[in-house]
């Protein structure tokens, strides 16, 4: 899941990266409110670190999380 609260802007983007800089997901779209939450499939996904780039048209959140 990715979930994020208290979001300013009307829109969004959000892109999952691994540690050498490729982009894995990214989807772009309007908010409706300030809540955000997303059900990733990390199935397909290798084992290992990625970061999520979750942006907005007033701000920027950035989270790594671990794949086991």
């Amino acid at each position: 899941f990715i979930n994020a609260q208290g979001l300013k802007g009307r829109s969004f983007k959000v892109s999952v990266y691994d540690m050498v800089g490729n982009v894995i997901y990214t989807e772009e779209g309007k908010l409706s409110g300030q809540y955000f939450t997303k059900d990733l499939n990390m199935a397909a996904f290798a084992k290992g670190m990625y970061i999520v780039n979750f942006v907005t048209d007033k701000e920027r959140l950035v989270k790594k999380f671990i794949k086991d």
